[in-house]
């Protein structure tokens, strides 16, 4: 759907299914706006304006760590990983041994891995728009994130780690 634009009421819900998208000029919203997506398809908002004191959930399918991980970047500004799993308990897959190792973080150019981040030391990450996180559910979950919606392009630098073959 396309329109100009768009207001939703502060006792309304919109939900975005997966292969839905929304893109107007003005967006007002005082109530509450959930995106879904699936395995195949992730639903889209876009406006070039934003206003209200409304809510915005993002439900990420994400597939089982036994099958696949997927790569994910953050939907909203100021996402803390506590919050993501605070959000999420008993989604993200947990390593059997460490229950505070999570199957959740990014690629390291300097040692040629993904990181996986632990909440007694990483929980006050905060996950950087447009950058990719690896992530694995327990069985092929939604991952539901909760924030602030960015209006704009965002940018991220592409480092070169020193790893041989991964960092470039």
């Amino acid at each position: 759907l396309s329109v100009n634009d768009f207001e939703i009421k502060s006792d309304a819900t919109l939900t975005i299914e997966p292969a839905g998208s929304l893109n107007m000029s003005t967006l007002e919203n005082n109530g509450s706006i959930v995106m879904q997506s699936s395995s195949s398809s992730s639903a889209a908002l876009i406006t070039s304006s934003r206003t209200g004191s409304g809510t915005y959930s993002y439900q990420k399918y994400v597939s089982s760590y036994s099958t696949t991980n997927d790569l994910i970047s953050a939907p909203f500004t100021g996402l803390s990983f506590t919050n993501t799993i605070n959000n999420n308990p008993g989604v993200i897959y947990t390593n059997p041994s460490d229950a505070t190792q999570f199957l959740f973080g990014p690629f390291d150019n300097d040692s040629g891995s993904y990181i996986n981040y632990d909440s007694d030391t990483d929980g006050s990450q905060v996950m950087s728009n447009a950058k990719g996180y690896r992530v694995g559910t327990q069985s092929g979950q939604t991952i539901t994130f909760t924030g602030s919606m960015s209006v704009g392009n965002t940018c991220i630098i592409a480092d070169q780690g020193s790893h041989e073959t991964y960092g470039k």
